[in-house]
């Protein structure tokens, strides 16, 4: 590509003038495009937490999103905050082509960097692990199985990071409370659940909290 080429052929002084021309270089040189999220890339747009699209009475998760023809997250009122972790909590980029295939080289850095640095669940109260939320939901609302190999899988492990907002140690809980096992609480789907995993997958799983 003969604009890339001319890009390449750059000074390096003064690429180092121009800290955001260098940073697009650099990409080029090393083969990735300006566009589109690859396999090993963050699964969770963390900017839609941060940042804002506005048209008309609607919010969308940004700009980008918008200019595609992405659904918006919902109506401009006093919940969009609250509208707006849900998606984020719930909305894979991997699986939506707008996100797939056009979000930016520097909001993939950006997300990946949170990803990297994301914070690790709570510790809760064991009045937070209670029947009503233990009743609302299983392993499987996550699409994992009850077990182990489920569990502990790389996806099982990936999923779990990810969507976990809280711990409790299992003999804290209000319901079910039970002695080597660990209390995970996820919000998903518009619901808040938690159930039990044995301390050893625990420790697997967040090895930062052990």
């Amino acid at each position: 590509n003969e604009a890339i080429g001319g890009l390449d052929s750059l000074d390096s002084k003064i690429l180092d003038r121009h800290p955001i021309l260098k940073y697009r270089v650099n990409n080029f040189r090393n083969n990735r495009n300006v566009r589109g999220i690859k396999e090993d890339d963050s699964q969770l747009c963390y900017l839609v937490l941060d940042d804002m699209a506005i048209a008309g009475d609607y919010h969308f998760p940004c700009i980008i999103y918008m200019r595609e023809g992405g659904d918006p997250i919902g109506r401009v009122s006093p919940k969009m905050r609250v509208e707006r972790y849900k998606w984020f909590m719930n909305h894979e980029t991997h699986r939506d082509p707008i996100c797939r295939e056009n979000c930016l080289d520097v909001c993939i850095d950006h997300n990946n960097r949170v990803q990297g640095l994301q914070r690790l669940p709570e510790r809760l109260d064991g009045s937070n692990l209670d029947w009503q939320a233990w009743r609302h939901g299983t392993p499987m609302e996550l699409g994992l199985r009850c077990r182990y190999y489920s569990l502990c899988s790389v996806e099982g492990k990936r999923i779990i990071r990810e969507k976990c907002i809280g711990w409790c140690p299992g003999e804290e809980t209000l319901a079910r409370p039970k002695r080597n096992q660990t209390g995970i609480a996820f919000f998903h789907n518009d619901e808040k659940f938690w159930f039990h995993i044995r301390n050893h997958e625990f420790k697997e799983i967040f090895p930062e909290l052990t």
